[in-house]
């Protein structure tokens, strides 16, 4: 994962990126899981309100916010999309 700042015609996009390589034995249940979220606002918004409620929680530790994340995720039916 790498994370950084990008500024664009005035407006300043915070990035958080996983770059992960094509033979990666996940990398369809990653993109599958990436155009739900692109079609589906509903699901986004879930998936938001899921986050924000592991970051209320206190949840500090990068791993244990993936981990909890991915309950959330694997409740969808993708078992290796933690890193989403």
């Amino acid at each position: 994962m790498r994370t950084g700042v990008m500024d664009y015609e005035g407006e300043t996009f915070l990035l958080h990126v996983h770059v992960v390589p094509d033979s990666a034995p996940d990398m369809t249940e990653l993109l599958n899981f990436r155009d739900r979220l692109r079609t589906d606002p509903n699901l986004v918004a879930e998936y938001v309100a899921a986050k924000r409620q592991i970051l209320q929680a206190g949840v500090l530790d990068g791993v244990d916010y993936a981990e909890k994340k991915g309950t959330f995720i694997t409740a969808l039916g993708y078992n290796g999309a933690e890193d989403a």
